[in-house]
């Protein structure tokens, strides 16, 4: 009798732990920003409207938006912070806990933002597809070419980049990129990461910007894919 009742005494404490740690812990369940998006063309059309006001009540690190046309990449992009780098790596677009993140600007990327000689977005790859999933898929070249395009957007204007080469690589041995100071700087870097890059979608060129997207894969227990791409107009 003594065993069952404290049986039951610990089974009743294991669950209030549990239930207070669902309470506490960040969910993978991600808020749906699709509202603040009109509908665009899935491929070769317009760039959606984004409603940039709303999105800056809902958060003001809120610096942009990316969407590849036919791939679940559709998204706003939160600006992380030197004190904090890794917040968005556990917290939505708008400020609320959770797990799946949401796709963020480099730290070292504060100063100028988009303008900066190589912004790196990063974010995460999830069972459900959604985050930055889909640049996973990069490293084959059929699934480059078909989803070559990338709509970048911010409230200072909107960018079409093109897939350039995606490079996998294991985060347990490469060193995170940084320190790209100016354009030159960035294209050098391009160049070289094209000599051993997984798919070369063009011949390389002197870029007046580069940018890096980040996303975790599996080739490894610690891959991540990263896609470099040039502004195509």
């Amino acid at each position: 009798m003594r065993r069952a009742l404290g049986l039951a005494m610990l089974l009743a404490a294991a669950a209030v732990v549990l239930v207070a740690v669902l309470l506490v812990a960040p969910s993978f369940v991600h808020p749906d920003a699709s509202g603040y998006r009109s509908e665009a063309a899935d491929a070769g059309g317009a760039f959606p409207e984004i409603d940039w006001e709303g999105l800056r009540l809902a958060n003001p690190d809120i610096v942009g938006w990316v969407k590849v046309p036919g791939t679940n990449i559709d998204a706003p992009i939160c600006q992380a912070r030197p004190d904090d780098p890794e917040r968005y790596l556990q917290t939505a677009y708008d400020g609320s806990p959770s797990r799946a993140g949401c796709p963020y600007l480099d730290a070292t990327c504060e100063e100028k933002g988009f303008g900066s000689a190589m912004p790196i977005v990063l974010g995460h790859s999830l069972l459900d597809g959604s985050m930055l999933t889909d640049f996973k898929e990069m490293s084959d070249e059929a699934y480059a070419d078909e989803h070559s395009e990338i709509m970048l957007m911010s409230p200072e204007g909107n960018r079409m980049l093109e897939v350039a080469c995606v490079k996998v690589v294991d985060a347990d041995v490469a060193q995170k990129v940084t320190g790209v100071k100016d354009a030159s700087a960035a294209a050098d870097l391009l160049r070289a990461e094209e000599q051993d890059a997984d798919v070369v979608r063009m011949p390389p060129k002197r870029a007046e910007q580069v940018f890096l997207f980040v996303t975790c894969s599996y080739q490894t227990g610690n891959s991540r894919t990263l896609v470099y791409a040039v502004q195509e107009r």
